[in-house]
């Protein structure tokens, strides 16, 4: 039985909820967005219910958010959230790959024909020739992960023009963590998306109560770039943490220095901390992009998965157009 956000009885939910966890904290392929934490907070914020699939939930499973339309069930990636829950005890083999036994090939066998299916697999799974083998679309999309190290070390890797401009402004604000600031934050994304003429995803009320929610869950920390001769906030960011990863989650900033700054003073403050990795969750707009870029990072893929009947997708895209 499948766990679900909503329709599962409180034993079988909790049970599941329990097994879910147990593969979580093992899976070389857990990222702050496959905690069940946050599944719930978006099925509590967005609506989005959720489903695990998996028989098994010892070896692999995946949860999968649902979106109703009209007849159909589709399998959606919500707002904010780059990566899938996909989890595997062991990480999977180039043998492991071929196999149609195997715990990935068997969970990908067994899943609904959901009349559409969207996921983003995470980037520790770099094999994803068991999807195509399933029927999946692949589509590769890029993110930028960037290894820690103290400030000089890490300053000396980025562009000469965004060391320079840290150098130059750094005096300029005061950088905090700010356990109060989620609503700052999410104010500053939504301005930054308008300035940007990209269309807001939810209500920035919804991503306020998200972060809030992950910082309950302890998965979230925010951070702010105080400009000294004003008092504004010019800057912010809410990270997600696991393990020796921080995730560039939510994300905000007027024009200027002020995420610069951020960046070049918080990094370094997390290698002290025990992190490694910086992954900035995304690099597949172009400005966005060439941004990250200048901080020394490494492009590293992942892959938009699609799974649909050709004649359900047709009226599936009518249905999108009429709401």
């Amino acid at each position: 039985m499948p766990l679900s956000g909503s329709t599962a009885s409180p034993s079988d939910f909790e049970a599941r909820r329990a097994q879910w966890q147990s593969l979580w904290q093992n899976s070389p392929l857990r990222t702050p967005f496959a905690h069940i934490a946050y599944a719930e907070s978006v099925r509590d914020v967005l609506g989005l219910d959720f489903r695990v699939e998996g028989n098994a939930l010892d070896e692999a499973a995946l949860l999968v958010y649902l979106k109703q339309r009209g007849p159909f069930e589709e399998v959606v990636v919500p707002p904010f959230t780059p990566y899938t829950p996909l989890l595997l005890r062991t990480r999977l083999t180039a043998s492991e790959a071929t196999q149609h036994d195997a715990p990935l090939s068997t969970l990908l066998q067994t899943l609904p024909a959901y009349a559409f299916a969207a996921l983003h697999t995470p980037p520790a799974l770099s094999d994803v020739r068991p999807f195509h083998w399933a029927g999946w679309h692949p589509t590769p999309l890029y993110t930028y992960h960037l290894q820690l190290d103290q400030q000089e070390d890490l300053l000396a890797r980025w562009s000469a023009s965004q060391r320079r401009l840290f150098r130059k402004n750094e005096n300029k604000f005061e950088v905090a963590e700010q356990t109060e600031a989620s609503q700052t934050i999410a104010t500053l994304c939504h301005a930054s998306y308008s300035r940007q003429k990209r269309p807001f995803p939810i209500k920035p009320a919804q991503l306020q109560h998200m972060i809030e929610r992950m910082q309950k869950a302890g998965l979230a920390r925010t951070f702010t770039a105080t400009n000294k001769t004003n008092g504004e906030v010019e800057g912010g960011f809410a990270l997600l943490l696991d393990d020796e990863t921080a995730y560039y989650w939510v994300v905000g900033s007027i024009p200027g220095p002020a995420m610069t700054i951020l960046l070049g003073t918080v990094l370094p403050m997390l290698f002290a901390e025990g992190i490694q990795i910086f992954d900035f969750v995304g690099a597949n707009t172009p400005s966005i992009a060439e941004f990250k870029r200048r901080f020394g990072p490494t492009l590293t893929p992942y892959y938009r998965m699609e799974r649909y009947d050709s004649h359900t997708y047709r009226v599936l895209h009518t249905l999108r157009r009429m709401v």
